[in-house]
Parts: structure tokens; C-alpha cells; sequence
């Protein structure tokens, strides 16, 4: 009996110890099984989502354009095309310099030109064809901007002006921008600056191209900034181009005015100091004229009768910044027949760089798929941007209006001089 009893007792021993062996080995099995299971799922997993990103479009920042195509409308035929002539020369240096570091994000920029002939009509033909694109450069001329803009407002796109007068461009917001300042802010420190220069003049007769709203707009600027220190403006004399100026000049100085102010284009303004000079008016200082006559043909038919003319402008030619020499050297290369560049040469230029900052730091992709959203980011940044490295100087952008100095010249031996400088309004 005992025997069998510990038979018994070794055979449950031994049940149990298989059993346990089997569980154990059981268990092992199923945990092998689960870890190969998951190491399968992970692999399969991955690999799908290598496929998937392979396959489908890019998400990230990365440009999907092979390059940047901007349109650029310009007047680079008509009467006014040898500021066009300049403007897209300065454009098309911005661009050169861009592309040999690099391009936008490492794509090169292309500007593609829509001549506007200084015509209303044309330009708003022109913008029908680009009205739909990622940004526009341009129009330049108030009448164009009239007559081109309204397409752009309604398709709520985005134009960079360059150079239609700040009062028309402000018609357009927030849909375009200009980098210059209002007129008023240009206007008043310098108009106030050249009465406080002469103190005994009490009134002032301006020589207005009413042809141009941009002009009649100057016009007013003007009269209310010399208001508000004192000096009347009496009646405009009104022109046109080829007037005559002996007429207009007679008719202005029987108005016994103590100054006079020359809105118009340089080849009349050149004439009016001359007549002005022919009729008694030697103190050319009590004479001021806005940007636009600061080109060669006041300095050819003005010659020695220009001594003392004050000039005003929201742009520095005199500015020693080095970007600016450099870009001033190659431009008396290429324009020998010019001292001074158009005033819109800064302002095309700095267009170049900034819109390089706006895509690079927008992560801007050009997909027409985010055109619209890509549009406004653009916008957006280009109207408020801070501290912007402008060609002559640094300046801020304020909802679509620059924030920059303004500067008042003196001539002296046929040559401009710098005589006041007015920091931004605020």
C-alpha cells in the first residue's frame, strides 16, 4: 500500500509539474506571438504612412512654383515714359541682385511688363489680364491707378503701388499700398519749412498741371499746409503741357504774390523760372516745385536762373546709405543723360525686396490652391511690415502707409543740396 500511495503522489507531482511546464511554455508561445504581431503592425504601418506622404501633395513651406512671376503694369510708352523707362530699370536691378543670391526661396523672381501708356483705358485693359494673380506691382500713374484699381477692389486682390499719388492710392484700401508716406505728411513739414526760410513771404501764387489729379491734389496740400503758418494762397494759374508760358507767368505775377509754387512737369517748370527770372523775379528761394520737376530738362532750361529754387520730396538722391550708392552708380551708367533718378526708382526697388521678405517669412508656396490665403498673408505682412530695409533708409509700414523721413533741397550752381530733414509724422 505504500507503494502505491507514493506512486500516486509522485504521478500528481509530476501531472503538475507538466501541466505547469506546458502553461509556462504555453504563455512564452502566445507572448512571442503578440510581440512578432506588433512588430508586423508597426512595420506595415510605417510603411503605409511612407506611401502616403509620398504620394501626396507637400504640406510643408516648401515653394511647389518653379519660379515667382510677378506682373509689373507700367507706362513705358506715352509722355510720361521716361520715368516708366526708369522705374522698370530699377525694378529689373532688384530682381538681377535677388536672383544671383539665390531667388525667393530659392526660386528665381520674374517680372512680366504690361505697358499702360499712361492711359487709363489700357491700364484697366491690362489689369483685366493679371487681375486674378498672387500680387501686382503697379499702376504708377494716378489716372491708371483711377482706372485700373477698381478691377482689383473687387476681385480683392492686391497691387503694390509705386509711384500714383499716396491720396489716390489710399481710394484703394486695403487693396493696394504705396511706400510713401500721405501727402499731407510729406507735404506739410516741407512747405512749412521753406516759409519758416522765408519770413516776409505772405502769399503765394501756384502754377498748377491740372491735367493730373495728382497734381490738383499736391496743389491742396500745399495751400492748406502754408495756411496753417500764415501765408495766403491766391488764385491757381492753371496748365497744360505746351502752354504758353509767358501768358501764365503774366498772369500769375499780376496777383503781386511773394512765392510761388510749381506743381507740374519739368520741361514747363523749366520754362516758368526762366520767364520768372526774365520778368524780375531774381530770389528764386521764395520758388519751391514738387518732385516731379526734379528731372534733366529744369536743369537744362532753367541753367543759371535756378539758384536758390527749393525742391521737396519723400525721397533722398544726396542719401549716403551704400545700397543706395551702388544702385546710384549703376544707374548714371545706364542713364548717363541723367543727374537725379526718378523718385519712383527707390520705391520700384525696395518693391522687389520686400515682397522676397513677405513670401520667404510667410512661408508663401505660390499653390493656386492658396492663392487667396497665401494673397492676404502677403498683404497682410507688406502693409504693416516694421523696420523695413529700404534702399535710402529704414521704415515702417502703417496699415499700407510708409512711415519715412521727408527731405527739403536747395539749388545751388545747377546742382541739388540737402537742406532740411523731417522725420516721419505720427
Amino acid at each position: 500500500m505504500r507503494k502505491e500511495v507514493r506512486y500516486r503522489h509522485s504521478s500528481d507531482l509530476v501531472n503538475k509539474f507538466v501541466n505547469k511546464t506546458h502553461n509556462k511554455f504555453q504563455r512564452g508561445r502566445y507572448d512571442m506571438m503578440k510581440k512578432k504581431v506588433e512588430r508586423i503592425f508597426v512595420c506595415c504601418f510605417t510603411l503605409l504612412l511612407s506611401v502616403f506622404f509620398a504620394i501626396s501633395p507637400a504640406t510643408s513651406a516648401e515653394p511647389v512654383v518653379k519660379e515667382w512671376k510677378v506682373p509689373f503694369l507700367a507706362f513705358l510708352t506715352g509722355p510720361y515714359a521716361g520715368f516708366g523707362v526708369q522705374i522698370k530699370w530699377a525694378a529689373d536691378e532688384a530682381v538681377k541682385e535677388v536672383n544671383a543670391a539665390g531667388g525667393i526661396a530659392g526660386r528665381p523672381i520674374v517680372l512680366e511688363y504690361h505697358d499702360t501708356a499712361s492711359d487709363p483705358a489700357k491700364a484697366a485693359a491690362e489689369m483685366s489680364k493679371v487681375v486674378g494673380e498672387l500680387l501686382i506691382f503697379g499702376p504708377i500713374s494716378a489716372q491708371e491707378t483711377k482706372g485700373a484699381m477698381p478691377l482689383v477692389v473687387r476681385e480683392k486682390g492686391f497691387a503694390m503701388a509705386v509711384w500714383c499719388g499716396p491720396d489716390v492710392n489710399l481710394l484703394f484700401h486695403p487693396y493696394t499700398m504705396h511706400l510713401s508716406p500721405r501727402f499731407e505728411d510729406i507735404i506739410t513739414p516741407n512747405l512749412q519749412g521753406w516759409a519758416k526760410r522765408n519770413p516776409g513771404m505772405k502769399t503765394v501764387v501756384q502754377f498748377v498741371f491740372t491735367l493730373d489729379p495728382t497734381f490738383v491734389d499736391v496743389a491742396k496740400h500745399q495751400a492748406k499746409a502754408l495756411e496753417a503758418v500764415g501765408v495766403k494762397t491766391l488764385p491757381d494759374v492753371e496748365l497744360s503741357e505746351g502752354v504758353d508760358v509767358a501768358s501764365v507767368v503774366i498772369r500769375a505775377m499780376a496777383q503781386k504774390s511773394d512765392g510761388f509754387t510749381l506743381t507740374m512737369l519739368p520741361v514747363e517748370a523749366g520754362k516758368i523760372v526762366k520767364e520768372l527770372d526774365k520778368r524780375g523775379v531774381k530770389d528764386k528761394s521764395r520758388i519751391i516745385g514738387f518732385p516731379v520737376i526734379d528731372n534733366p530738362p529744369l536743369y537744362e532750361i532753367g541753367k543759371d536762373c535756378l539758384d536758390g529754387l527749393h525742391l521737396w520730396n519723400f525721397t533722398n538722391m544726396l542719401s549716403k546709405e551704400p545700397r543706395w550708392q551702388a544702385l546710384y552708380k549703376k544707374f548714371r551708367k545706364a542713364f548717363p543723360e541723367f543727374t537725379y533718378p526718378d523718385m519712383g526708382i527707390p520705391n520700384a526697388y525696395d518693391l522687389v525686396y520686400m515682397v522676397k521678405d513677405a513670401i520667404e517669412k510667410n512661408g508663401i508656396t505660390g499653390d493656386p490652391a492658396k492663392r487667396v490665403e497665401e494673397r492676404n498673408k502677403i498683404r497682410d505682412y507688406c502693409r504693416n511690415v516694421k523696420g523695413f530695409p529700404g534702399v535710402q533708409y529704414r521704415f515702417d509700414m502703417v496699415d499700407g502707409i510708409a512711415m519715412t523721413p521727408v527731405f527739403l533741397f536747395k539749388i545751388k550752381g545747377n546742382e541739388k543740396t540737402l537742406v532740411e530733414t523731417y522725420p516721419p509724422l505720427k
